[in-house]
């Protein structure tokens, strides 16, 4: 192994950028190479995996510092990673690995480690890329190399690495980064999935009509003067909700109706989960629309009453919220208004949630004034 105490930081701070590689690459090769080092179980399992036999780990030389002379064009190749080493037998061998992450499979790249190989004894040569398309070519050229070829997913040294993380919080890093980043195997669509998606189709229908229901058959006189127009106003489904819209400008839009989606709005939901439906009330406003700090401050003014109105309530920048359009956003749990199995109790209930927060934010008149000037421009 490596003489000196393995060290992540190091290695990022001396590396130097190459032609064809991203920093995010490097950084990955760099992550990769340091939990081969620190981590015996997961360095011995995958490199006996690879190679079809067991290493002796006390023999092996990992570098990714490694340079190599090109006879042929008289230039030097600084292969990704070098694995230099014994097998337990005490036959030694020599492993190269190609890395990509975004970028494309290009085949001369792995000729020249494959040319490099050729007076090595046992010579492994790895292709090790994200993309699905790019593994597949790769499979297809494995007959053209001398040295043993093995084009590898990221999503297969993920699963190897999660079987061999538990006595390593480097590795549980790396797992929780290669997550993060889309290169752990994706789950696969379910039967029950789909009979999910299936079984919840009517549910957004439910909404349509119950959104339809409150913005004709209730009082919404307890919204400002500038955004009563019943008529005026639509029910819509996009962005993660069906919601009535009121929008005489999208500067000052009010939109009520139910959250089910909130990768957009940006919140978690009332009960805090990434999985839910709420009933919500929000006001947004374009991040560099005139008037919109004095309508910040306006609603902001309010901000004990509205939270005592009921709920979860956000707020501009508030450190939560993190769609920038957002000014406000109240919100409940849809649940919590289902406790009657009739149809117009539930409605009345969303009702009086939503006319209590209307009323906490929009009583003193402070809150209509701004959204009256913002929709003047």
């Amino acid at each position: 192994m490596q003489p000196a105490i393995p060290n992540l930081l190091v290695s990022l701070f001396t590396w130097r950028p190459r032609d064809g590689v991203t920093p995010g690459e490097n950084f990955l090769t760099e992550a990769f190479v340091h939990t081969l080092r620190v981590n015996a179980a997961f360095r011995s399992q995958w490199l006996t995996q690879l190679l079809g036999q067991s290493v002796d780990g006390s023999s092996l030389v990992i570098d990714t510092r490694a340079s190599h002379s090109n006879t042929d064009s008289g230039t030097t190749i600084f292969p990704d990673v070098d694995i230099r080493g014994e097998f337990a037998s005490g036959t030694p061998f020599a492993l190269l690995l190609e890395i990509k992450w975004g970028a494309a499979y290009v085949p001369s790249q792995v000729i020249k480690y494959d040319r490099l190989l050729a007076s090595k004894p046992n010579p492994h040569l790895v292709f090790l890329c994200a993309r699905g398309a790019d593994y597949r070519r790769a499979l297809n050229d494995t007959g053209k190399f001398k040295a043993q070829f093995h084009p590898l997913l990221w999503e297969s040294v993920f699963a190897s690495l999660q079987s061999a993380a538990a006595d390593c919080q480097f590795s549980k890093e790396l797992l929780g980064f290669m997550h993060h980043h889309g290169l752990s195997p994706g789950e696969p669509i379910s039967m029950s999935m789909a009979e999910g998606y299936i079984a919840s189709k009517p549910i957004l229908e439910r909404f349509h009509r119950y959104a339809e229901k409150l913005l004709r058959e209730f009082d919404w006189s307890i919204l400002p003067a500038t955004h009563r127009d019943i008529e005026s106003a639509e029910v819509r489904d996009r962005y993660g909700r069906v919601a009535i819209e009121f929008a005489p400008s999208w500067n000052g839009a009010v939109t009520i109706g139910f959250l089910y989606d909130n990768k957009d709005h940006g919140v978690p939901f009332a009960d805090g989960t990434s999985n839910s439906i709420d009933l919500m009330m929000r006001i947004e406003a374009a991040p560099k629309a005139k008037g919109r700090d004095p309508l910040n401050a306006a609603i902001r003014a309010n901000t004990t009453a509205v939270r005592n109105a009921g709920g979860v309530v956000h707020f501009d920048s508030d450190g939560v919220n993190r769609n920038r359009h957002t000014l406000f956003i109240a919100q409940k749990s849809l649940t919590d208004f289902l406790s009657s199995s009739v149809e117009g109790d539930q409605l009345q209930a969303m009702y009086g949630q939503l006319k209590a927060w209307s009323e906490a934010l929009f009583s003193d008149g402070m809150v209509g004034d701004a959204l009256a000037q913002l929709a003047r421009g």
